[in-house]
């Protein structure tokens, strides 16, 4: 069950947030059964705020020190500040609005760039908690406004905004899609009306959603960003020019950041990537896995071609080569053998080296990871890395260790 406004406010004052500040660390279940009684206190939406402190440590790592209330909910679904970061710095105006203002990570960020920032957002309680976070912080450029976004919008006059930022809700009869089609609000069917807004449009789409069904769904798009964060692909920014309809010289780009926003690596390309280089007639001494990012964006055989490398096969995101690349956006490894796959020379193999455990992946392999650890007697993790995959038409098996020279992805 949700919190009331009431009790929002309540949790938003000086004792409550005390309380909170000094069980940070607590487990929630045992901290309420033991104030139970209390009534001074509302200590089941205390231990809710608590437990979400904590599962914020590496989504929001600043903003849950400095006394942010959530929603459960929507604490699932927001933006990071790393990525909430990256996005406020690429876009910048005198106005800007947020269709979809859910938990205000964005807006916060957006807050820090624009004159004037708009707020959308259906739910009264999300509305009132971004209400308190605000005030709390001393942000006061931001115009919250609760009720239909698209109703919103439309009582602004045309080319109002510098920017427009949309989140669309993928969540419908308790599925998660991932097709723009789908989302709450429907940016293919109101991207008409959403162009004529603003300058410039973003949509947030999931890390799920299939790039080229969305380029052809979204007709004006200009800019695609993939952006990944510690090696985890988070989010896909469509940005369309509200002021064109062609998608003439589209680009593509996979962007890298560290867990603290920063950019640790950029890499561009056009609508497609560049042509794939033919596979390499032998596994190299190196061995290289881009990020997930750039594998998104189909931006492989442009890192591929940048740095003189060669794909293990023409179906895998796999790259080797004899030389050493010390900055590749992507891991690193050292090859230490490459054979055929037998799994009892394997294990043979294995045990001679006394490998125990390993990270197991494998790419067009009939086999799952779990069931390769299982056929191998491997636990999972450790400094040894084998990849199971296809080259020159045979099963393969790759035992590497991570460079320790080089840079890691």
């Amino acid at each position: 069950m949700s919190m009331s406004i009431q009790e929002a406010r309540r949790v938003a004052q000086d004792d409550a947030q005390r309380f909170m500040a000094d069980n940070r660390d607590a487990d929630t279940r045992a901290l309420a059964l033991s104030r139970r009684g209390d009534r001074h206190l509302p200590m089941r939406c205390i231990a809710e705020q608590i437990a979400c402190r904590q599962r914020a440590r590496g989504k929001l790592p600043f903003l849950r020190e400095s006394g942010f209330l959530y929603d459960r909910r929507a604490l699932e679904v927001c933006s990071s500040e790393a990525t909430a970061s990256y996005k406020a710095g690429f876009m910048a105006g005198e106005r800007l609005i947020d269709m979809t203002g859910g938990l205000g990570i964005d807006t916060l960020f957006y807050a820090r760039r624009f004159t004037e920032v708009v707020y959308c957002e259906q739910d009264p309680l999300l509305c009132e908690l971004f209400r308190i976070n605000c005030a709390m912080r001393g942000v006061t450029n931001v115009d919250i406004r609760q009720g239909d976004s698209m109703v919103t919008l439309a009582a602004y006059p045309h080319g109002r905004f510098d920017w427009l930022y949309i989140d669309p809700l993928r969540r419908a009869s308790g599925k998660r899609h991932a097709d723009l089609a789908h989302g709450a609000p429907d940016v293919v069917r109101h991207q008409d009306l959403l162009r004529q807004a603003a300058r410039r449009v973003c949509v947030k789409c999931s890390p799920l959603v299939e790039l080229s069904r969305a380029r052809q769904q979204l007709r004006a798009t200009l800019d695609v960003r993939v952006v990944s964060v510690d090696r985890e692909c988070r989010e896909i920014l469509m940005v369309f020019d509200g002021n064109r309809c062609s998608r003439q010289n589209a680009s593509t780009t996979a962007v890298m950041l560290t867990p603290r926003g920063e950019v640790r690596f950029e890499v561009s390309g056009g609508a497609g990537s560049a042509p794939r280089p033919d596979p390499a007639r032998a596994i190299g001494g190196y061995w290289y896995e881009p990020d997930p990012a750039i594998i998104k964006a189909g931006l492989t055989g442009t890192v591929a071609a940048s740095y003189d490398l060669c794909f293990v096969n023409s179906s895998v995101e796999y790259l080797t080569a004899d030389h050493l690349v010390q900055s590749f956006p992507g891991r690193t490894f050292r090859v230490v053998t490459a054979r055929e796959w037998h799994r009892r020379d394997i294990r043979r193999y294995l045990h001679e080296r006394q490998v125990a455990s390993a990270n197991v992946a494998r790419r067009d392999f009939p086999v799952s990871p779990d069931r390769l650890r299982a056929m191998l007697g491997l636990a999972d993790g450790g400094g040894d890395f084998l990849f199971f995959t296809r080259h020159d038409g045979r099963t393969v098996f790759v035992h590497a260790r991570k460079c320790a020279g080089g840079k890691q992805g």
